[in-house]
């Protein structure tokens, strides 16, 4: 009998595993593909293994980023009672002739439609969405840092976003110029998009 109920005890909290990685990989199934531009650098967390700690211009909380005309938001400040320590903010985005998103405004009210990520406010300044952290090998990471140090690069994050704003980071992409030398840190799909990107520059 103990047998028994140590097996379904076991099956039970694998399951759980299961179904919370799958809600996790979700957006990276399912979801839109979105390319934002990132600033980064390498921390070198020794608990947590090289990666590259990525910044967005929809990081940081400012209360004139929030949409005068909509009365939900119209009256929001940093210091709002709605917006405390780990309150829901949805940043919207929206496209630009390049073919990546940019940040429009923040909202603490779900939008209706239009491609925004859901994130938490850290109750200072900063609103995370879980794709801050890009993890790759010390190599990796230190011909990362040099190569943002050279001039005329960009970085961009592809993230894939889910109707809700729950978003996944999918890829990294340093890009030295408008016409060349885009290089992928992971994976091998965007190569063609790249290339449609140019095209239209």
């Amino acid at each position: 009998m103990k047998i028994k109920v140590l097996i379904v005890a076991v099956v039970f909290q694998i399951s759980l595993i299961g179904v919370m990685l799958g809600y996790a990989l979700m957006p990276l199934y399912f979801g839109q593909e979105v390319k934002v531009r990132v600033n980064l650098y390498d921390p070198r967390d020794l608990f947590r293994g090289n990666y590259v700690d990525l910044n967005y211009e929809f990081s940081n909380f400012h209360s004139r980023n929030f949409d005068e005309n909509d009365k939900d938001d119209r009256y929001t400040y940093q210091y709002d009672e709605r917006v405390r320590d780990g309150a829901r903010v949805y940043a919207v985005l929206k496209p630009d002739v390049n073919g990546t998103y940019s940040f429009e405004k923040f909202s603490i009210s779900k939008p209706e439609n239009g491609v925004f990520l859901a994130g938490r406010y850290d109750g200072y300044s900063l609103v995370k969405y879980g794709i801050e952290h890009f993890y790759m090998s010390p190599d990796s990471a230190a011909n990362t840092e040099d190569e943002m140090r050279e001039e005329d690069v960009d970085a961009y994050a592809v993230l894939m976003v889910m109707d809700n704003g729950k978003a996944r980071l999918k890829d990294l992409i340093i890009q030295k110029n408008a016409q060349k030398n885009s290089k992928k840190l992971l994976g091998d799909e965007n190569f063609d998009k790249l290339d449609e990107i140019r095209q239209k520059e």
